[in-house]
């Protein structure tokens, strides 16, 4: 009784909690607990956006989360609930295509982001490609996932193809693909014959001849 009676006491907080109480409360364990704090009238973008950086957080308390329009505004919560492990997929895929070109890229190399929201993360990314400014795919060839540099590979351009093969994600297998390719941009092939690493892996050898 003592028990059930701290609980209920808790959540009756959580209710009305503020300052540092209400930061306290953001980090119980109790599902319950979490509910009755979404309640609290004092609860800000802040603290919602440091919720959802607990990988622990139930599913149930982000969808009760992505069911306020007024925190879904908000980019850092709206791309929290996409990225999150627990977040179930039919609430993070229709999300996962709202983000910006660089959340995108987050998702696709954060460890803890589910397989079926990076791949979408990905093929965003991807159907962007030819619009994106010279600028941005500079950057992309530095620091995208493999899929990306080799697309950027793929394109051709001068400017891009040195940075997108000294990209750390770029794979082996991503090499290959780009090399088999029917009609490849010239200079592509001779960039990866001339390549400190990549011209000395045997697969990407036999795709060059």
């Amino acid at each position: 009784m003592p028990r059930d009676s701290a609980r209920a006491e808790r959540i009756a907080e959580a209710r009305q909690a503020t300052g540092d109480e209400l930061l306290a409360l953001v980090h119980d364990a109790e599902e319950a607990v979490l509910d009755a704090l979404l309640e609290s009238p004092a609860l800000n973008e802040s603290h919602v956006v440091l919720l959802l950086e607990r990988k622990s957080l139930p599913g149930a308390v982000i969808e009760r989360i992505a069911q306020r329009r007024e925190w879904m505004r908000s980019n850092p919560v709206r791309l929290r609930v996409a990225l999150h492990p627990r977040t179930p997929r039919l609430l993070a895929l229709p999300l996962v295509r709202q983000l910006y070109l660089f959340d995108l890229v987050n998702a696709c190399l954060q460890p803890h982001v589910p397989n079926e929201v990076k791949r979408l993360a990905e093929e965003q990314i991807l159907s962007k490609l030819a619009q994106l400014p010279l600028g941005q795919k500079l950057t992309l060839a530095r620091r995208g996932p493999a899929r990306v540099a080799g697309a950027l590979i793929a394109e051709g351009h001068a400017q891009v193809v040195p940075l997108a093969l000294d990209n750390p994600y770029l794979t082996e297998a991503q090499v290959v693909r780009v090399l088999v390719q029917n009609e490849l941009p010239e200079g592509v092939a001779a960039a990866v014959a001339q390549h400190r690493k990549w011209s000395l892996q045997y697969n990407v050898r036999i795709a060059l001849l």
